[in-house]
């Protein structure tokens, strides 16, 4: 699908890569980034934040900057109030490569101290100012959208339908979990664990668990002799944690955030979760017991 999409002569459409973490995005990006390179079209890689460039740029071997960086540039009005206008794409043929996408927002407003304000539609209009330049949005629809909004436009194609028409493709099929099982196995050369859980459900990431189906992926191990008791930790209520242990009585333990400090704070509901733990008979593995270190040197007047 990507070889179809960067053969086709319309250069308007957009490239929308959504896939969960372990399902082969960096992999894909870096293959991709290298078979532009020998094919003598020049790769283009943003991201949202520094942070994210500089990860970009460590795992492509390209250089990387952020979207704000290249695309914006820097205007004086009369009051002397610094503002960004939108620049003018040089490039001809290029690939523009965008990760982290699902941190793009479109919302514009008054006032935008970064041309319209709506970065999606910045991006977009940037590239396509560019002659022969494309636009591939990489990105997982599970991690957090931006702020305000409750999913990700730059991965959500009816969204970016008002730009013109989206090729949409999804990796589906976790491949990084298997292979860092067997990584940690071979370092630890013990064989097998004695405790394996997974990590972070909870609110709207427990979902994820089902579809990739790791509640199975986890008793194979077990069954196989490579685990001997297998749980998950657990942040959100314990409605929530109710349901899964009902669910999934086949989960050993759990591991909690439990501390003093949240103990009955209504933000993280320790005792009520441990309470829901024990009530299904579930031994309890602590987790922050100094609240990320916060506890070990608590105010005087405490």
């Amino acid at each position: 699908m990507l070889s179809e999409y960067l053969a086709d002569e319309d250069f308007s459409k957009i490239f929308v890569l959504n896939g969960y973490a372990g399902t082969g995005k960096t992999t894909l990006i870096a293959a991709l980034v290298g078979a532009l390179k020998e094919a003598g079209v020049k790769p283009v890689l943003l991201a949202p934040t520094g942070r994210a460039a500089k990860v970009l740029a460590r795992y492509s071997g390209e250089k990387a900057l952020t979207i704000h960086k290249r695309i914006y540039r820097q205007r004086t009005n009369a009051d002397y109030e610094s503002k960004f206008s939108l620049d003018r794409n040089p490039e001809r043929g290029a690939v523009f490569i965008v990760d982290e996408a699902s941190m793009l927002s479109d919302r514009t407003g008054d006032g935008a101290v970064f041309g319209s304000g709506s970065l999606l539609g910045d991006l977009v209009e940037y590239v396509r100012s560019g002659r022969g330049c494309r636009l591939i949005l990489v990105g997982d629809s599970a991690q957090l959208p931006p702020v305000g909004l409750d999913h990700s436009p730059a991965l959500d194609p009816a969204a970016l339908g008002c730009y013109g028409e989206v090729v949409y493709a999804s990796l589906d099929e976790v491949v990084r979990q298997q292979a860092q099982f067997e990584e940690s196995l071979a370092r630890t050369k013990a064989g097998y664990f004695d405790f394996y859980l997974l990590h972070n459900l909870g609110e709207g990431r427990s979902r994820y668990f089902d579809e990739f189906d790791m509640w199975r992926w986890i008793q194979e191990k077990k069954k196989a002799g490579q685990v001997k008791h297998i749980g998950f930790s657990f942040h959100s209520t314990p409605e929530e944690l109710e349901s899964i242990l009902t669910d999934h009585p086949e989960m050993e333990f759990v591991q909690l955030q439990i501390n003093y400090g949240d103990w009955e704070n209504p933000a993280v509901q320790s005792r009520a979760v441990y309470e829901m733990a024990r009530k299904y008979g579930k031994p309890v593995v602590i987790m922050e017991p100094v609240k990320g270190g916060m506890l070990a040197s608590p105010p005087e007047s405490v």
